[in-house]
């Protein structure tokens, strides 16, 4: 993947199981935190916390014991979730990390806390749970 730029470090996501008291926490590190957007793909509430600079950190807390995040939630309490990635064809960009031996989890989904774009999660043994958002 060195032979073009396909992937841009967009954000991290942390699950919690509490995401006012989360973004609470982000805040008095020097975060600025978004309105709190209910996400029923992910069954999920997600709040964006930026600082000038720097990713993004995506905090998700599960509104539903049937969201994807519920599972992670049980195993990890708290902390990083996933790593995310802007590109520029989604399409493409799937097909490239398939051939790096990543499985597509999701369908590409309009995400509410991204103004519609779309999103999709691959996993791969090597490297975790991976989001793509395309620019």
């Amino acid at each position: 993947m060195t032979d073009s730029p396909l992937l841009a470090f967009h954000h991290v996501g942390v699950v919690t199981p509490d995401v006012a008291a989360s973004t609470a926490l982000y805040v008095a590190l020097g975060y600025t935190a978004s309105e709190t957007f209910h996400d029923p793909a992910q069954k999920a509430a997600i709040v964006l916390c930026s600082r000038p600079g720097e990713p993004l950190v995506e905090l998700i807390a599960p509104a539903d014991p049937s969201s994807p995040a519920a599972g992670w939630l049980k195993r990890l309490r708290a902390g990083a979730y996933h790593t995310c990635y802007e590109v520029a064809d989604l399409p493409a960009a799937v097909d490239r990390l398939r051939a790096l031996e990543f499985a597509a989890l999701t369908e590409p989904t309009p995400a509410v806390a991204f103004a519609g774009r779309r999103v999709v999660f691959l996993w791969s043994a090597l490297a975790g749970l991976l989001e793509l958002v395309e620019r």
